[in-house]
């Protein structure tokens, strides 16, 4: 089993992950307990978008040891992609907990928290991920959302501009604009988007 954990790990960091997938494959087939081959056999499952085998295979590597921030943030977003919100809230706290510059993670626990109808810690969770230098279109957006679902309309139509400029296809940020424009009766400006 140590040949294939061996090899199939340095396959894996190589980015040959066919060769990396079969040789993890192997050594589980044969009792290996690192957690590395767990986690990457993980991270080659989420990859695949088999989070059912993702979720065990992070399971099985912090069963045999494995406590990294990454194993956690990994995790949060298989629960994610399963919607287990309340799990994917608790491993994004425990990889913040590991990594208070884990941005992403704060980007994505405030989507949670939306999920969760939490629009405050969402909010709070999406200004620290754009504070911190994500500044992908997505997040402005659902801050906007968020904000508007609060009745801070004023603040979600600037979050909305921001979704805009930062990406201007991205067509989700004109629809949720245009849905606040409506709530504050500017209908030219609906009608703009």
């Amino acid at each position: 089993p140590n040949v294939f954990y061996g090899r199939g790990n340095a396959y894996y960091n190589l980015g040959q992950i066919d060769k990396a997938y079969s040789d993890l494959n192997q050594a589980v087939t044969f009792g290996d307990k690192h957690p590395e081959t767990y986690f990457h056999r993980g991270q080659i499952n989420f990859e695949k978008d088999e989070f059912e085998l993702a979720l065990s295979d992070f399971n099985k590597a912090e069963e045999y040891g494995s406590k990294a921030e990454e194993l956690y943030f990994l995790r949060a977003k298989t629960h994610y992609e399963l919607n287990n919100w309340k799990d994917a809230l608790e491993d994004f706290n425990l990889a913040i907990a590991a990594d208070k510059e884990l941005y992403e993670a704060f980007a994505l626990r405030g989507n949670t928290k939306f999920r969760l109808d939490d629009l405050s810690g969402a909010i709070n969770d999406y200004n620290i991920a754009i504070a911190g230098g994500i500044k992908e279109a997505i997040y402005f957006n659902n801050r906007g959302k968020a904000k508007q679902l609060s009745g801070n309309i004023e603040q979600a139509i600037e979050d909305y501009d921001e979704a805009i400029s930062t990406d201007s296809e991205y067509a989700r940020a004109y629809e949720n604009r245009a849905s606040a424009r409506y709530e504050m009766k500017n209908y030219a400006g609906v009608i703009e988007d």
